[in-house]
């Protein structure tokens, strides 16, 4: 009976009716304890921009699935915004190489290659950085969560003329999912991304 609520929760989070959301996650948890349903409150307490809180549900999450490097690096993004440098370095590492270790298995996999990426972008690797993102794109284009993490992991690089670039045919579901990113309000502000959301919203017109 859990997952019912699990999966309600997770469609209310996209909706960003984050108070119900947590209310159908929350009765999850009370029946299972899962992985995915403490990241997922972990998440809604990110986008309200609640990183304490969040770190104990991600550190939950990946307590009980240490393999799964999208809650690791949900953890590692909130040590981050709370100001615990090293202990984020050190969880944006191992999210990487669990990543990588998912690339080297099968090289055409784009998503996971995103994320390492990502990763070496937050822990300096900009020359990384780039060549694993621009491989993803190239791999999969069109893939929305490959290019959410182009996106983060431009903006991270100071590169936000890319950024905006990779956005050029986004769905409204992916620029809506931008919009809510913690670490990408500043970018959401930029008249071309604001230009981006009238257009879809206006049918592409």
């Amino acid at each position: 009976m859990f997952k019912p609520y699990s999966n309600l929760g997770a469609t209310l989070m996209d909706l960003r009716k984050y108070d119900e959301a947590e209310q159908a996650l929350m009765q999850s948890l009370k029946l299972r304890e899962t992985a995915p349903a403490l990241n997922n409150v972990g998440a809604i307490r990110a986008y309200q921009k609640r990183d304490s809180e969040a770190v104990e549900y991600y550190e939950r999450a990946v307590a009980m699935d240490p393999s799964d490097y999208v809650n690791i690096e949900n953890l590692a993004d909130s040590y981050r915004r709370l100001g615990r440098i090293r202990a984020a370095k050190m969880v944006y590492v191992k999210a990487m190489n669990l990543a990588l270790a998912q690339v080297v298995e099968n090289p055409s996999q784009a998503y996971p290659r995103g994320f390492v990426a990502y990763c070496a972008a937050r822990l300096g690797d900009d020359k990384r950085a780039e060549a694993e993102i621009g491989q993803a794109l190239k791999s999969s284009p069109g893939d929305n969560k490959v290019i959410r993490f182009a996106v983060l992991t431009y903006e991270v690089l100071h590169q936000r003329d890319r950024a905006i670039d990779v956005l050029t045919n986004a769905t409204p579901d992916l620029l809506h999912e931008l919009e809510r990113h913690p670490d990408l309000a500043d970018f959401c502000r930029d008249p071309r991304f604001q230009q981006l959301v009238a257009k879809v919203e206006q049918g592409g017109k």
